[in-house]
């Protein structure tokens, strides 16, 4: 119970702190992001609308500089969260409708991650879960 009430409690704290335009993507954070995560989000968008080929991971919208196909397993693209992108890609979300999904993710696991770790170190009430996720 302690992990689905901080999972709740990552959820509320990032819908206070991000504006729900965040979560379709059409803000200038996202849309605007340089340097590491820019990099990131490049691969995701190249792999998310780049044909179904093996290996899995690999992209040929993307290519190194002796021009062969870049595999984004090896980028900082986030392969998972690029996998689950391009399988539910034809439920018509906008690629950078997942980079909000992906900071919500994050904060929904972080206060459930958060609230088993106080249940782990011996916390048996809720309220300390809880604590321990906010």
């Amino acid at each position: 119970m302690g992990v689905l009430v901080g999972g709740l409690i990552g959820l509320v704290l990032g819908l206070v702190v991000f504006d729900r335009s965040f979560f379709f993507g059409a803000t200038p954070e996202v849309l605007g992001m340089s340097g590491d995560a820019g990099s990131s989000f490049a691969g995701f968008r190249y792999f998310v609308n780049d044909g179904w080929h093996f290996p899995l991971l690999e992209t040929h919208a993307m290519r190194d500089r002796s021009g062969a196909p870049t595999i984004i397993a090896l980028t900082d693209s986030i392969p998972l969260l690029s996998l689950v992108a391009k399988v539910a890609k034809p439920l018509g979300f906008s690629t950078e409708a997942w980079i909000g999904i992906w900071y919500y993710g994050c904060l929904v696991l972080q206060g459930a991650s958060a609230s088993l770790a106080a249940r782990a170190f011996g916390a048996r009430r809720l309220e300390t879960s809880a604590a321990a996720a906010v």
